[in-house]
């Protein structure tokens, strides 16, 4: 990009964990283009991670899926970079587990902290570590459910100021709409004062039980060029494909950071296309 003379990365704002989460999520949100009329659309999570991940794309970061790294070491990481910072999550997770990732990691991005998630790994300012963690999922969650969208849902305002514990029922409801976890609908709930800390822990730990109780189907086989399209995201590999006819990269070098045969690039190419009508936002 830079040999290439592109625009460097910019955000809306610079930002800081000084600053509002509940307010950097809205700018954030307003950057994406993603609108609540749009989002109660979606059909699945598996829908709504295509869509959020094409907007994202759209403003200049580059997003990644690899299945090749175990959860438990890494749900997701990013990179900041003043010409297309990256954002990397696992393809091994849940897609509405993925969507929260994606969020989470523009939240490192936009405080220009790149991060790498796992649990195994040991900070070497545990404090400031926690407070960037803290604020970045509090920010993943408002830029999926903001505060009004969720104060304004039906059950919640028939609840009352009173409200404490919520049923399976009432947070699938919740969840489906806007296609996001149970777990992330109940902690937007806990920080916007509807339910206790205590029940948040207690329900948290059921959601933990029953993904591992969900059984694990084998991955669809799904056309070679929708596996790299999906993996490489569209802006990487069009930036590939744009430097080689630029004459700024070889076909070999092409091929290398594709890591594919140029016989394959025109039905990558068309993938690429579909992709992006099939997740165009208007």
């Amino acid at each position: 990009m830079e040999d290439m003379e592109d625009d460097k990365f910019t955000l809306p704002h610079s930002y800081t964990i000084k600053n509002d989460p509940e307010e950097v999520a809205g700018t954030l949100r307003a950057w994406l283009g993603i609108t609540p009329q749009q989002q109660i659309k979606w059909r699945s999570p598996s829908e709504a991670l295509g869509y959020w991940r094409t907007a994202l794309e759209r403003q200049g970061i580059a997003v990644f899926q690899t299945g090749s790294v175990e959860l438990d070491e890494m749900r997701g990481f990013s990179i900041s970079d003043e010409y297309s910072p990256v954002i990397v999550v696992n393809s091994k997770d849940w897609p509405h587990a993925r969507l929260f990732t994606l969020m989470h990691e523009l939240t490192h991005i936009a405080l220009n902290q790149g991060g790498l998630c796992t649990p195994y790994l040991l900070p070497k300012n545990p404090e400031n570590e926690v407070a960037i963690e803290q604020f970045c999922n509090h920010v993943a969650g408002a830029i999926l459910l903001p505060s009004a969208l969720l104060l304004g849902f039906e059950s919640v305002k028939s609840k009352g100021s009173q409200t404490s514990t919520w049923s399976d029922e009432e947070l699938k409801a919740i969840s489906d709409s806007f296609r996001i976890s149970k777990e992330v609908v109940l902690r937007r709930l806990l920080i916007l004062s509807k339910t206790t800390d205590t029940f948040y822990r207690k329900k948290r730990e059921e959601f933990l039980q029953q993904y591992k109780e969900i059984p694990r189907k084998k991955p669809p086989i799904v056309k070679y060029q929708r596996r790299i399209v999906s993996g490489l995201g569209v802006p990487y590999i069009s930036l590939v494909i744009r430097a080689h006819a630029q004459d700024v990269i070889s076909a070999s070098e092409m091929s290398t950071y594709l890591g594919v045969k140029l016989n394959h690039l025109s039905k990558i190419e068309q993938e690429m296309t579909e992709r992006m009508v099939r997740f165009a936002v208007a």
